[in-house]
């Protein structure tokens, strides 16, 4: 199984490795504290990583019809001076 850091999947996502902490912080990315100390050390498992992009995808919305105007009702054919 892959583990990620956080520097590695801000470079990854091309974004600030602040940006990947706070997600963790705020508990939308999980992942593992494998540190001893006061200072968090996180990994992420390639699962998780991969479970957080699906729940941030999105999905194209599907294309609308439209309503087009019927043949019989072209102008050519309105008979504006009837007789």
């Amino acid at each position: 199984m892959t583990f990620f850091t956080p520097p590695q999947i801000a470079k990854r996502l091309r974004v600030r490795g602040d940006k990947v902490l706070n997600w963790i912080r705020k508990g939308e990315l999980h992942a593992v504290n494998v540190s001893d100390s006061t200072r968090p050390r996180y990994r992420v498992s390639e699962g998780d990583l991969a479970t957080f992009l699906d729940r941030r995808s999105v999905d194209p919305q599907p294309r609308v019809e439209r309503c087009r105007r019927p043949d019989y009702l072209s102008p050519d054919d309105v008979d504006y001076y009837p007789d």
